[in-house]
């Protein structure tokens, strides 16, 4: 019977030994609810997955950051696997444009097809342009683009030259919007220039 109750008491103290250091334990601990309603691990450290083992998003699950769902598939972040671009980058389309002749003096344009910020824009220009430069300006509505003039040299010209210059202010394109393209006509000889205009999403 003595036998027995030292058993017993043996028990309880080892019992209550487990529920205090369980209880000491406040980083990590599990909110067990009631039936239909959510369970929650609670982890104040870190969560440590060894080689071999893998987190199993279940169909129907949602993977959250913040409380924020994480909507994109598997595949779909796995196209991300090794990327090196930046967020302008990948946020980034390219417009093309034409123009007929550097020499003269005209307009062209092109449109937005997305809302977004003009960043760094492009020529290339087919031929040799001589006497003096020609320059090549952008404007939104009739405003001048901050930091959107470029300059084509006419000494060194030839095909396949290329300039560029980056945009820095008041160049925020709406989607469907118009950039207008102003070249000055003070060269000579009839030479094209493609562009490419970095248009970043916004």
């Amino acid at each position: 019977m003595i036998k027995k109750i030292l058993i017993g008491i043996t028990c309880i103290a080892l019992g209550l030994s487990f529920g205090i250091a369980v209880g000491q334990n406040v980083d990590n601990y599990f909110d067990q609810a009631g039936v239909g309603t959510a369970n929650i691990l609670h982890i104040g450290g870190e969560l440590q997955v060894d080689t071999g083992g893998s987190i199993d998003i279940e169909t129907g699950a949602t993977l959250e950051i913040a409380g924020v769902a994480i909507t994109s598939t598997a595949a779909e972040l796995n196209l991300l696997d090794g990327a090196t671009k930046t967020t302008a980058e990948l946020n980034s389309i390219w417009l093309t444009g034409e123009i007929a002749d550097i020499s003269t003096g005209a307009s062209t344009w092109v449109v937005s097809p997305i809302a977004g910020t003009i960043g760094v824009i492009y020529t290339i220009i087919d031929g040799t342009i001589t006497t003096v430069n020609a320059g090549v300006t952008f404007e939104i509505g009739g405003t001048a683009v901050t930091g959107g003039s470029i300059t084509i040299a006419h000494s060194g010209s030839a095909a396949g030259v290329v300039d560029t210059c980056t945009c820095t202010a008041l160049n925020i394109l709406a989607a469907g919007g118009g950039l207008e393209i102003i070249t000055d006509g003070a060269s000579t000889n009839a030479v094209k220039a493609v562009l490419i205009i970095q248009i970043i999403a916004t």
